[in-house]
C-alpha cells in the first residue's frame, strides 16, 4: 500500500510534504495554481451563476424603458380607492411589490399589464400607472372615474402628483405603447385612450422622487383661470 505524503525532515524541524509515489503535481489539489483555481471559478459563474440571473431579468428587461430615456417629469393622479398606496412618507407603492416576471412568463406579464387596465379589477398589481403628458393627467382626474366604484366617496378628493424621473434610481419602467404594440395586448376600449403616453412602473414611486403635489381644488381654479386668460 502507498502511503500518502510523507513528511521529510529539513532543516528547523519542518517538514517538506512530498507526493505519493505515482501521483503528478497535476493531480495533487495542494499543487494545483491559483490560476487553476481561478478557472474553476469563471467557469462556475458563466454556467451557472449567469443563467440564473438571466432568468430573473430577461423578461421585465425586454421591455424595459432605461430611466434616461424618461420624460423628465411623469404624473400620477392620486385617488380614494386605488390598488396603488400612498403615504407621504414612502410615496407610491403597488399592491404587490415583490412580483418580478422571469423567462418564460410573458403571458403572466401580459395579462397582469391587461388587468392594470381593466377597470374593476381589484387583483394585486405589481404596476403603478403614470400619465406623461399634464394635460392628460388632469383632464383624467376631473372625471373621477373612481366615484362609480366608491359612491360614498366625496368629491374632490384627489390630487395630481409630479414625479421627477432623474431621482428614481434603479427603478423600473415600461412604455405601455411598446408593451402593447411587443406583446399585442387588448387592453379595454376606455383604457385605449391612455397607451400612446402611459408609463408602469414597477413596485415603487419613492417620496423623494415627488416633487410637488396638487390638490384638484388648484387644478380646476388653474385651468379655469387658463380658459379666461385664452
Amino acid at each position: 500500500m502507498v502511503r500518502a505524503w510523507e513528511g521529510k525532515e529539513e532543516g528547523g524541524g519542518r517538514k517538506n510534504l512530498s507526493l505519493p509515489q505515482g501521483m503528478s503535481s497535476d493531480v495533487c489539489p495542494l499543487k494545483r495554481s491559483s490560476k487553476q483555481y481561478q478557472c474553476i471559478h469563471e467557469f462556475t459563474f458563466l454556467f451557472f451563476i449567469i443563467p440564473v440571473i438571466l432568468q430573473l431579468t430577461l423578461m421585465m428587461d425586454k421591455f424595459r424603458v432605461a430611466n434616461e430615456h424618461l420624460p423628465s417629469r411623469l404624473y400620477r393622479i392620486k385617488y380614494p380607492g386605488s390598488r396603488t398606496a400612498y403615504s407621504d412618507n414612502e410615496g407610491f407603492a403597488a399592491a404587490d411589490e415583490t412580483k418580478i416576471y422571469k423567462t418564460g412568463e410573458e403571458d403572466e406579464f401580459k395579462q397582469d399589464v391587461e388587468k392594470q387596465f381593466t377597470w374593476g379589477c381589484r387583483d394585486p398589481s405589481p404596476f403603478i400607472s403614470l400619465f406623461s403628458d399634464r394635460e392628460h393627467a388632469e383632464n383624467w382626474g376631473q372625471k373621477e372615474p373612481w366615484r362609480g366604484k366608491l359612491p360614498s366617496a366625496g368629491s374632490d378628493q384627489w390630487s395630481l402628483c409630479i414625479i421627477d424621473t432623474k431621482v428614481l434610481g434603479d427603478a423600473y419602467f415600461f412604455r405601455l405603447s411598446e408593451v402593447v404594440e411587443g406583446l399585442n395586448l387588448e387592453i379595454p376600449k376606455k383604457a385605449a385612450q391612455h397607451i400612446s403616453g402611459a408609463y408602469l412602473c414597477l413596485h415603487k414611486v419613492p417620496a423623494i422622487a415627488i416633487i410637488d403635489k396638487i390638490s384638484s381644488h388648484q387644478v380646476k381654479n388653474g385651468k379655469q383661470n387658463w380658459i379666461g386668460k385664452s
